[in-house]
Order: C-alpha cells, then structure tokens, then sequence
C-alpha cells in the first residue's frame, strides 16, 4: 500500500516498490539501482542467482503503470560497474526506455562515472549531469543541504531497524526525510542497506511486505 504526504510544499507518493511519486509534475524517481551488479559478480566467479534484473523491471512497470508518471528520474548510480554492463544487459535497458512511455533520465552517480559516463548515455537516458532543479527540489546523487531548494538524494541505501533492543528486529529500506534532504531507497534488489541515525524532527518511512509505514527515529 502507497502512502502519501507532503514534501517542501509538494503532495507526494512513497510507494512500496520504493519509488517517490511528485503528483503536480507527474514524476517518478527511484535512486540506486546498480544495474549488472549481480552480473559483475557472477562475472568474476562469485554465485549470486539471475533474474534480478527482471524483477526491476517489474516493479519499476508497476508504479509507472499505477501513478501514470510521464517522467522517471534516476538519482544515480544507475550502473553499478562497466564490467556488469554486458551486450545483453545493456539492450535490455535501451529496449525497455525506448518503449516505456516516459521521459527516462539520469542524475549522474558515483558509479555512473566509475563505469563510464559515455558508457551509461548508450543507454538512451537522458542524461542531466550531477544536478537538476526541479520546482523546490534539488536532484542529485549524495545528500547535502542546497541554497537552492530541497534535497532527493540516493547513494545511502538508507535501511532502519524494525523491532525492540540493542541487536533485534529486521532491518528493513526505508525513506528518510530530514529538515533539507531527503533520501529514498536502493531501488536494486542486490544493493545492500544502512542503518539509518535519525534525528530529531525527521520522519522515516519503511519499505516491506507491499506497504509503506512511518517509524519512529
């Protein structure tokens, strides 16, 4: 189940295939997807399944279908190295932008520059640099505080703690929403995650089992 608030102003959607929905400009934005991780490892001899990269597209086909957004944004780290970005990965990716009705573009990332800049743009993103305004938002990759409006931000893989005591619960991802910044979660499904140190006055959203919640910091 989606959950829906307010940002700088802004009517939002979290949704729990974790992707953030702006319903005044009709856009999507997921960070973190790391693309050919999984091949990058079985590449080099370590066993990891497949099908990662279906269940992406999966999810991601979901919440353009369910939101109808015209635009997705990736807020980096779109590739996770060159050496996963193999002749089938990358015309997966060129065939599912080339029809998937949206404007699909890239806030670059650190590994969008580790695997190649010119590399990544084959893709057929739109390519935005390290930075896009947009409205009162700031797009980029790694989180920090702009003059210029407020921060969505990836590169985190922000991830809280569900559950009582010191060592308990699960962990799950989770949207992390502070005073200027705001960080969504890894959109791969091999990426990983960080326990979050809240502060006061932040709200944090968790991601698990086809909902959304808030939690307390």
């Amino acid at each position: 189940m989606s959950l829906n608030t307010e940002l700088a102003g802004e009517d939002i959607v979290l949704l729990p295939e974790r992707g953030l929905f702006w319903e005044r400009r009709a856009m999507l934005l997921i960070a973190d997807w790391h693309v050919g991780k999984a091949a990058a490892f079985r590449a080099a001899g370590i066993g990891v399944p497949e099908g990662d990269l279906e269940e992406e597209f999966g999810r991601l086909e979901a919440m353009l279908g369910r939101t109808g957004a015209e635009e997705l944004v990736l807020l980096g780290d779109v590739v996770h190295t060159g050496s996963g970005l193999t002749e089938t990965t990358v015309k997966r990716l060129q065939d599912w932008v080339s029809s998937s009705g949206a404007r699909v573009a890239l806030v670059e990332g650190n590994h969008d520059r580790s695997a190649g800049i010119a590399r990544v743009a084959q893709l057929g993103l739109e390519m935005l640099g390290g930075e896009s305004r947009q409205g009162p938002f700031v797009l980029q990759h790694e989180p920090g505080d702009s003059e210029h409006g407020y921060v969505l931000a990836g590169h985190l893989h922000p991830a809280v703690r569900l559950g009582e005591g010191k060592r308990g619960g699960l962990s799950a991802p989770c949207f992390w929403f502070g005073e200027n910044c705001g960080v969504l979660p890894a959109f791969g499904g091999f990426t990983g995650g960080r326990r979050i140190d809240g502060r006061a006055g932040d709200r944090v959203f968790a991601v698990g089992d086809g909902e959304v919640i808030q939690v307390p910091v």
